[in-house]
């Protein structure tokens, strides 16, 4: 998509500038600009709308830059300036954990040409003599590097899911294919996938099916009972083979998972429906996404799939970005947008003035967002906008903004966005005293991951879903893609002590609000929570009651 292409963009000549040290304003305008595309669904009717003035950020020089790439397919500007930095430095910046200067004095002092030459110095103790480089952060290089390669061979959910309905459909659209369908992890809905996986009934030989992919630009790596291709955009794809008699049990046993498919038992004999699998043992059918969760079956002994939380269920979204910040869109055109979706609320929750980044409010902005809030409440019928923040938890754990205002607030959600390599009890103490905080309702993707990018910080999550409880502050499941934080299986232990789950967009644009909570509903979902579990599914009535816990 244009929009993702051209935040990549952004992002990179971001980075080149700073490299070569360039203006900070022209440096942060390039950033800001590729966090605003990032979230940015519908771009191509902003250019045909000729609409592109009314995206907060993008002044008259990177709206020219839009419309070059969109036109010619490249921006002379970014080209020249990847040719004046050395290619090692891109590799190095994906590494978690190396930044611009860190990069540039690896670079400046040893030239390497490769990760593994960069790999080889920290592991001969080279890097830590550089000024500035020490055994710490030596050891976290090494660290980052084994993550990078490991992230390289994945592929994250914010990627197929844009990609996997298209690829099905072409797949389907091949000559002798009669049947199709996702499997393995792509079709278990998990958050990263290693390839792209489907089961076919093909009407030919394997290696006819092989030579129509390959007439496609894909090309065979491997062959044994299935066959697993790359892709022309450098992704592999995994083709199974079933007959219509066997589909049933070729479907079941490679969407798995291992664990599950033996719970259920040696497959005495063919079928030709996966549902008939499942009457064969008595039990109900369980929903692909399902079979990843820890004790489903046993859940199906209390209960049914039926009572798991749907999207249907939920009321409103607690997390919500509008232009006062870094958000694309009004604070009433996302109202009207959730009204579309049959919302009773949501809640405007922009950055708070710590993040400056992304146009946080301070004290003065905030009190007029109230203001522009309480008077479309007055204006608007059959929605409710809560009046919110995404308040900075800084390193003390102390908030940005004081208790006084935030006690005008509907809903406080408390978020960490800098100070990510903080040791783990300073980071857990940091998280817990916003936990405590009586304004506080919801803390923001808890351990700040995200998916293909950054891994968690390190924080003792079982400590902070205790004092959770203890202090009755709901956990956020955020339903960006780039992030599903926090992840099932810890989902699925606040569950169990009783933590209500606010599963949020943090949506900076209509599009996400209306495409991104399904990510959240798996997730919520893999970590069988009910609606009773849910923080937003309950009713403005409801919702208002725990609001006022404290």
């Amino acid at each position: 998509m244009i929009s993702l292409q051209l935040s990549r963009i952004f992002s990179e000549m971001a980075l080149m500038l700073e490299y070569k040290e360039e203006n900070f304003f022209k440096i942060n305008a390039y950033r800001q600009a590729a966090r605003i595309l990032r979230n940015i669904e519908d771009l191509e009717r902003f250019i045909s709308e000729d609409r592109l003035e009314e995206l907060p950020g993008i002044g008259k020089n990177l709206r020219e830059k839009i419309l070059e790439y969109y036109r010619t397919g490249r921006i002379a500007e970014y080209e020249k300036l990847k040719g004046e930095i050395p290619l090692i430095i891109f590799d190095l910046l994906k590494i978690p954990g190396i930044g611009v200067k860190t990069a540039k004095q690896i670079f400046e002092v040893y030239r390497p040409d490769t990760l593994d030459e960069v790999e080889s110095l920290a592991k001969a103790h080279k890097l830590k003599e550089i000024p500035g480089i020490g055994s710490k952060t030596e050891q976290q290089i090494l660290v980052g590097i084994a993550s990078a390669r490991e992230w390289q061979e994945k592929i994250p959910v914010s990627l197929y899911s844009r990609n996997q309905t298209e690829l099905l459909e072409l797949i389907k659209s091949l000559p002798g294919v009669e049947k199709v369908s996702s499997t393995g992890s792509l079709r278990l809905k998990e958050e990263i996938i290693p390839y792209y996986h489907f089961l076919i009934v093909f009407n030919g030989s394997k290696e006819k099916f092989s030579e129509l992919m390959e007439n496609l630009g894909f090309k065979l790596l491997e062959q044994q009972d299935g066959m697993l291709f790359l892709a022309p955009e450098g992704f592999k794809v995994k083709i199974d083979f079933a007959t219509f008699d066997s589909w049933g049990n070729k479907l079941f046993l490679t969407t798995g998972p291992e664990s599950f498919v033996k719970a259920i038992g040696v497959l005495e004999k063919s079928f030709s429906d996966e549902e008939i699998i499942f009457k064969s043992r008595g039990l109900p059918y369980v929903e692909p996404e399902l079979r990843t969760a820890e004790g489903v079956l046993e859940f199906l002994n209390e209960a049914d799939t039926t009572d798991l939380i749907t999207a249907a269920d939920i009321k409103g979204d607690l997390h919500i970005h509008s232009q006062h910040s870094d958000g694309i869109n009004s604070i009433k055109d996302l109202a009207l947008a959730a009204q579309k979706l049959g919302y009773e609320y949501i809640s405007i929750n922009d950055h708070s003035k710590s993040l400056t980044v992304a146009k946080g409010l301070d004290e003065e902005r905030l009190l007029a967002q109230i203001e522009e809030i309480e008077a479309l409440n007055r204006e608007l019928e059959g929605i409710t906008v809560l009046k919110g923040i995404e308040v900075e938890i800084l390193k003390d754990g102390s908030l940005d903004l004081p208790d006084k205002l935030l006690a005008q607030l509907d809903v406080v959600v408390a978020s960490v966005h800098t100070g990510f390599k903080l040791p783990r009890e300073e980071q857990t103490a940091r998280i817990i005293e916003a936990i405590k905080n009586e304004h506080v309702d919801i803390i923001g993707h808890p351990t700040g991951r995200l998916l293909g990018r950054r891994d968690q910080y390190d924080v003792d999550v079982e400590e902070i879903i205790v004092q959770a409880a203890k202090y009755s502050t709901a956990l956020e499941i955020n339903s960006s893609p780039e992030r599903l934080d926090l992840k099932d299986e810890y989902v699925n232990r606040a569950r169990q002590e009783g933590v209500l789950i606010a599963i949020n967009t943090d949506a900076h644009d209509t599009y996400r609000l209306a495409n991104d909570l399904q990510f959240g509903v798996t997730v919520a979902r893999k970590a069988l929570l009910t609606k009773k579990d849910v923080l937003n599914a309950k009713d403005l009535n409801s919702l208002k009651k725990f609001l006022r816990r404290k």
